[in-house]
């Protein structure tokens, strides 16, 4: 049966778009609840993730984001639903199928320990070695890529722990770059990082959709780089989905002052060729 998802004066079909049945998703989230304890965070999500595209999840501060994040990733159980990683259950692949398949960045990392840069680069090769593999010129080479594309190269020799919260943050992204896998998660990627850097990230990603085919989910607390990077939007209120769809569709400033309380007037940006939120 059709789903239709009301998203202000345009109503998404997914019959006409995306169909969170099709064989070909990457990965495909079902009737999805969570939280913690007795209390339900997240009710009844359901979402799915193709290939070459980039996902966003927005909404304010406290609508359960992470707990989806969290949810999604195999850190907190399911009150009910199931999570699909190619049309197979997260909970029935073993950990290590899992990393291979999929990579992902949280906003909380532990930096308390010696590991350099390139070391914990490293660790994304892990889920392609066998247990007595050595790395091989391949490996090398995707490392000194991600290293590169990241600006890291003047830091690989660091220990991690001495770097900012900003450097941090693009350490744990290359790694789960240097794990080229067709899934990538991310909760705030641009978290602690400059306005440079905030670009160039997303630019790396979306270079990335197209040369390699991943598909890309990340929540982001900026609308604006929502509406330039992100082909399809899934927008949070209350611990529910208010609205999923093609960015420049559910985007609209009646879906931003019911999930954020905000008035604002989306105008297109003459010299980006995109929208631009600006906030009332």
């Amino acid at each position: 049966m059709s789903e239709t998802y009301n998203i202000g004066k345009v109503d998404y079909d997914q019959d006409k778009g995306y169909d969170q049945d099709c064989l070909d998703d990457l990965y495909t989230v079902k009737n999805l609840s969570a939280g913690y304890g007795d209390k339900t965070v997240i009710e009844d999500f359901n979402f799915n993730l193709k290939a070459s595209e980039i996902v966003g999840i927005i909404g304010p501060n406290g609508c359960g984001k992470s707990t989806l994040f969290k949810a999604i990733t195999g850190l907190l159980p399911l009150n009910s639903g199931n999570v699909y990683i190619n049309g197979k259950d997260l909970k029935s692949l073993s950990r290590k199928k899992v990393a291979s398949d999929v990579s992902y960045v949280s906003q909380i990392n532990s930096s308390n320990f010696s590991f350099t840069v390139r070391e914990v680069i490293e660790m994304g090769r892990y889920p392609h070695l066998n247990i007595w593999d050595k790395y091989n010129p391949n490996d090398y080479a995707i490392i000194d890529d991600v290293i590169k594309q990241t600006d890291l190269e003047s830091h690989v020799d660091s220990p991690i722990s001495e770097l900012s919260g900003g450097e941090q943050q693009r350490v744990y992204l290359a790694r789960s770059l240097a794990q080229n896998t067709q899934i990538l998660l991310l909760d705030e990627p641009t978290l602690h990082l400059d306005i440079f850097h905030q670009l160039k990230i997303f630019k790396i990603l979306e270079k990335l959709c197209i040369e390699k085919k991943p598909g890309i989910l990340c929540i982001l607390h900026d609308i604006n780089l929502a509406l330039k990077f992100c082909h399809r939007l899934i927008v949070i209120s209350n611990g529910k989905i208010l609205a999923q769809g093609p960015t420049n569709v559910v985007l609209n400033e009646e879906i931003i002052e019911i999930a954020f309380s905000t008035e604002s007037k989306i105008i297109q940006d003459p010299e980006q060729n995109c929208p631009t939120v600006i906030f009332k």
